[in-house]
């Protein structure tokens, strides 16, 4: 695991989250909720890391988590070009 590859929840939703994420975690709360009931199976994919008391995004591993448990793929089309689309639309 590369450390440099880590973000607070916060920072990246703000700077590193790709658009079709920020849509499915619109805010840091629903980021939290998401990693609240889910964290054993993201720390299975390590895709969060425990640091201390917080836990921290993996760039890379969170996406793929994501997109394996919303069953996104990324063929243009499907669903999480979709949500980009939408996003962009609205």
């Amino acid at each position: 695991m590369d450390l440099n590859q880590l973000r607070r929840k916060k920072d990246y939703l703000e700077h590193d989250a790709p658009q079709w994420v920020r849509v499915i975690f619109p805010r840091v709360r629903s980021l939290d909720w998401f990693i609240k009931h889910r964290r054993e199976w993201l720390r299975e994919r390590e895709a969060i890391v425990l640091l201390g008391k917080e836990y921290f995004v993996l760039l890379g591993a969170f996406e793929q988590a994501v997109r394996d448990y919303y069953n996104l793929t990324d063929r243009p089309g499907h669903r999480a070009d979709r949500l980009h689309c939408d996003q962009q639309a609205a």
